[in-house]
Order: structure tokens, then C-alpha cells, then sequence
């Protein structure tokens, strides 16, 4: 366990560009929360992975109290409010002095929400674990999840994974996914066939891809 840390540590940072979207219900306080949640991205072989990192809080909601622009991760994944007492970020919950009922959260529907997040370059994903700290009754219900590796100039890296989720998730019930997984009847998940999506991870291997994982994360954003 200690060489697999230390393996990972020795590893260069990334930029994880993570998107997604809350699950579409008339009601969208049934598929959002107001809990926070962490993820977890492994390498294909297990032995790196970023840990647990926050990536959101309140999905599926939208705050209305102001912040100050640096208070969320920036395109390489700084929060430059980290260093500044000054900053106001009355969103964020781990920060002193933070109000739930001044920060006025209301729950919208289909939104797809975006994050920075700079860790360990854990190489082509393997795994991804989600993790919330909500109750059952308060569990977070996201449809699609997409972690681009690639660089944002150049189009080069480790590439686009990409997820159709739509189950909850709360302090209960984690969720791990993971990439060569296989459908109900035993064949390889594709982007070809979108029934057996919800089984892995799907890596992107071409633009026609990409293309087709934002058309169906769009329509998914604006189901009725």
C-alpha cells in the first residue's frame, strides 16, 4: 500500500475537465441535494488514483448568493480564494462563516454543471467511485458524467471517459464504475449501444464519439 502511494505521489498533476448533468425530474428537488460529493478516479491497473476529491456541493442546485470568481477552480484547477482570506465565497460550505439560508440554494432542472479538478495524472481511467455525505432521502441522482483528459490546446492526452449513470447516491450508497465492463449479456459496453451504457465507462477513441456523448448528454439535459 505505501508503494502504491508513493508511486502516485511521483506521479505529475492533471487538469481534469469533469462534466455533468442531474437527472431531469419535473420535481428536480427528487434528483438533486444538498449534500457534498466527492470522487475518486483510478488507473486501469488499480495502483494510482487521485483520491477522494470534493467535486460538487448542492448538485443539482444553484446558489443564489454572490461569490467572488475565485472561489471555483480556474482552467488549471487553482482556487486562488484558497489563499485569499478576503474572498467572499458564500457557496461554499467548508469555509468559515458559511450560511445555508444566505447562500438562497434552489433546485433547477437539467442543467449540465462543470469542474476544474487539478490531481494526480492517474493515466488511462480505469475506475471512478462517487460518494455523498447526504441521506437517502436527500441522495443525488446524476445522469451523465464525462472526465476529459485531454489538453485543452493541443487535443493530446490520456482521453474522454464517459458515463450514463442515473442511479442515487447518498452516505449509503457509493457508486463505482468501471472501465471493460459488460452488459447484461455479457458484451463489451460501446457508445454504439446505448442500452448497455449504464453498465462502465466508455473511453471515446474518436471525435464521431465525443460528438455523439454531447448530443445525448444535451437531449438527457432537456428531457421532459
Amino acid at each position: 500500500m505505501k508503494d502504491e502511494k508513493a508511486g502516485a505521489k511521483m506521479r505529475d498533476d492533471v487538469v481534469y475537465r469533469i462534466s455533468w448533468n442531474t437527472k431531469y425530474d419535473p420535481d428536480p428537488a427528487k434528483t438533486s441535494s444538498k449534500g457534498t460529493y466527492k470522487i475518486n478516479i483510478k488507473s486501469v491497473d488499480g495502483a494510482t488514483e487521485t483520491g477522494e476529491k470534493t467535486l460538487v456541493t448542492h448538485p443539482g442546485y444553484q446558489c443564489g448568493a454572490a461569490s467572488d470568481p475565485e472561489c471555483f477552480p480556474d482552467i488549471t484547477g487553482a482556487v486562488l480564494a484558497d489563499g485569499d482570506a478576503s474572498a467572499k465565497c458564500a457557496c461554499d460550505p467548508s469555509k468559515d462563516g458559511y450560511d445555508e439560508a444566505a447562500a438562497k440554494w434552489k433546485p433547477f432542472a437539467g442543467t449540465v454543471q462543470h469542474y476544474f479538478l487539478k490531481a494526480t495524472d492517474v493515466g488511462e481511467v480505469g475506475e471512478v467511485i462517487l460518494s455523498g455525505d447526504s441521506n437517502t432521502d436527500d441522495s443525488w441522482t446524476p445522469g451523465f458524467l464525462k472526465i476529459n483528459m485531454n489538453d485543452m490546446e493541443t487535443g493530446v492526452g490520456n482521453g474522454i471517459y464517459y458515463m450514463d449513470i442515473g442511479k442515487k447516491i447518498n452516505k449509503d450508497k457509493t457508486l463505482t464504475m468501471k472501465a471493460g465492463a459488460t452488459d447484461s449479456y455479457g458484451e463489451k459496453i460501446k457508445m454504439e449501444n446505448k442500452a448497455s451504457h449504464q453498465y462502465g465507462i466508455i473511453k471515446c477513441e474518436a471525435a464521431s464519439c465525443e460528438k455523439k456523448m454531447e448530443k445525448m448528454m444535451s437531449s438527457a439535459a432537456k428531457a421532459k
